[in-house]
């Protein structure tokens, strides 16, 4: 009952603060209140993005509090509804300064965590389990495409935030860039901004992927409505600024299939782009043109763009099968003794593995792996995989019986040989086994100090792993839906959002 209890403690201790808040005693209750706090966020880490940096590798290493001896303690800690189904990954500030309610204008830090939904609904909630802070109502058009949960496309791709710049971006289904702030949920000035451009009309191109922030700027990956005509998928820069008061505009686009091509090259996975450590380039994999060849101009290929957009190379792999596209996003990392590299999952169920400087990207990849066949026309086999620098270890889901019997659905572990190629080490079947006309997408696995996390999709649940393949702990029947997002692993809390619309926390 430890994580019962601790649920208890909080909400006791937070009862106190809203006592006084409401009583004449302020001066004794803040010096309590901002003591609880700061104990409350020792060693605090922030969750900013989709898969925890720009590189996408799903790894967080400051994680302290989560890891082989207590995980297998994880207990329901919180749980708090959305308005509808939950694609976007949960994301948490620490520290963010909130009003401390006594009128003095004086602030206390908070530990919040965001997550939108399919309804447009934005909220923050406080980590220590006290509830929601503040929501917001974004847009949410109707649509007559399946890949809309419920018709509705309000928020769909995981937002980013800019903590020392007190915002979150997000956009919902009409096409604009919104701006929240965080202790409030406050829309600023400037925004929401129009971004979809005359030659992709809105209402037939949406954000599905995470945004992505760096130097300076938002990037904003777009794909089609059901892949349905007339669109042109595009990569959008929308220079924000770094000093809180610059208003923020379109600067450049990059389609794949060009401004005025054919049709498609949407960028649809969960993780939008990639981005190098220090900024020098943006990567991204693309979907099918919609006119033949399929991979005509630069659809169906992994892209390295400078951070203006400009084409610095681009490879389109020899590909057979009915659906050919990248519904993926390049996960970046680096072995020890091995050049920059990256892995990158294909619709056909074929993991490649590039080396990620111009030319050798360019030349193709270093490495294929086909771990399942005859995925498609589903197209389960999308995302991206995880990486611990720690363990020099790529984790991967695979959501269907390789044929050949070699990848079992489920869980996979890759470890980094000395030529820089991937070997299996090990592999848990978990999940359902993908069947054909039952969508069930591979979920991208997350992992923190030596516990890798992966979420099952349809199974609705989350099972844990050490980095050895040894079973820990799985969810079992406490999440009440299907998992189609990542969760989060963050100060101690693994956050899972489902497509019920409910936000969980679990705490050892």
């Amino acid at each position: 009952m430890v994580g019962a209890q601790r649920q208890s403690s909080l909400r006791n201790e937070w009862l106190n603060i809203v006592y006084c808040r409401s009583h004449s005693k302020r001066l004794a209750c803040a010096a309590l209140f901002v003591g609880l706090v700061f104990s409350i966020r020792a060693n605090a880490e922030d969750w900013l993005t989709f898969g925890k940096s720009a590189q996408r590798q799903g790894y967080n290493g400051q994680e302290a509090t989560l890891n082989a001896q207590t995980v297998p303690g994880l207990q329901k800690y919180w749980q708090y509804p959305m308005n509808g189904p939950i694609l976007t990954q949960p994301l948490l500030a620490s520290g963010i300064p909130l009003d401390d309610g006594t009128g003095t204008g004086n602030t206390v830090p908070a530990d919040l965590v965001y997550v939108a939904d399919v309804t447009g609904l934005a909220a923050a909630f406080d980590a220590g389990g006290a509830g929601r802070v503040w929501a917001t109502q974004l847009p949410a058009p109707q649509t007559f495409c399946g890949t809309a949960p419920n018709g509705a496309s309000g928020v769909m791709g995981t937002p980013v935030i800019d903590k020392v710049l007190n915002r979150m971006w997000l956009v919902p289904g009409d096409g604009t860039l919104w701006a929240l702030t965080l202790d409030t949920g406050t829309l600023l000035p400037g925004y929401p901004l129009q971004i979809i451009d005359p030659s992709t009309p809105n209402g037939s191109s949406f954000d599905y992927g995470a945004l992505t922030y760096a130097n300076g700027s938002v990037y904003v990956p777009t794909a089609g409505l059901c892949d349905v005509p007339p669109y042109h998928g595009q990569l959008i820069k929308v220079t924000v600024g770094t000093n809180g008061t610059d208003a923020p505009q379109v600067t450049a686009r990059w389609f794949p299939t060009g401004a005025t091509g054919p049709d498609g090259g949407g960028i649809w996975s969960f993780g939008g782009a990639s981005v190098e450590p220090d900024g020098s380039a943006i990567y991204v994999a693309t979907g099918n043109s919609l006119a033949a060849p399929e991979n005509g101009v630069f659809a169906d290929q992994v892209v390295k763009l400078d951070p203006n957009l400009q084409l610095l190379a681009a490879n389109a792999p020899s590909l057979n099968g009915l659906d050919t596209d990248f519904g993926a996003t390049p996960m970046l990392y680096q072995a020890a003794n091995c050049p920059p590299q990256m892995a990158v999952m294909n619709k056909t169920g074929e993991l490649f593995v590039y080396n990620r400087d111009a030319a050798a990207l360019a030349a193709g990849p270093l490495q294929r792996i086909a771990v399942t066949q005859n995925i498609a026309p589903d197209g389960d086999f999308i995302g991206l995989p995880a990486y611990d620098p720690v363990a020099q270890q790529l984790y991967l889901g695979n959501p269907k019986d390789d044929l050949s019997g070699t990848y079992p659905h489920g869980l996979l572990a890759f470890g980094v040989a000395n030529d820089c190629t991937l070997s299996l080490q090990w592999q848990q079947t978990v999940g359902l086994n993908a069947l054909a006309g039952h969508d069930n997408p591979m979920i991208p696995p997350m992992v923190a100090n030596g516990v890798v996390y992966y979420a099952t999709g349809l199974a609705s649940s989350v099972f844990a792993f050490d980095a050895a393949g040894n079973y820990l702990w799985d969810s079992g029947q406490q999440v009440n839906g299907p998992v189609f997002i990542s969760p989060t692993i963050v100060n101690g809390l693994l956050l899972v959002a489902d497509y019920a619309g409910n936000l969980t926390a679990f705490g050892p």
